[in-house]
């Protein structure tokens, strides 16, 4: 087909804004189990046996906080600036998606 008769396709609805969020956590090892924080949301820490159990249980509440404040159009509490890893403490950033 040439380029001129090929059909047009448009699109049946704008294109929807989806909100994403940059978050910072910190990872460490304590007494056998993972501990996520949140560097730049406050009150958030999370425990589990492994990272990837424990980056889940993280990202899914951060989601559910973002997504509440979102709807209610409420200020988000960022912390900032964000403040350094302790020490045992590395940094894993997640793009979060509402």
């Amino acid at each position: 087909m040439e380029k001129d008769s090929m059909p047009k396709i448009r699109p049946i609805s704008p294109p929807l804004e989806v909100p994403v969020f940059n978050i910072v956590i910190y990872v460490s090892r304590i007494d056998g189990k993972v501990k996520a924080r949140v560097a730049n949301l406050p009150d958030l820490v999370f425990t589990a046996g492994s990272e990837p159990v424990v980056l889940k249980q993280t990202i899914s509440e951060v989601k559910n906080r973002l997504g509440q404040w979102h709807k209610d159009q409420c200020k988000i509490p960022w912390v900032d600036p964000v403040p350094p890893a302790a020490n045992g403490e590395q940094e894993r950033f997640v793009p979060v998606h509402l």
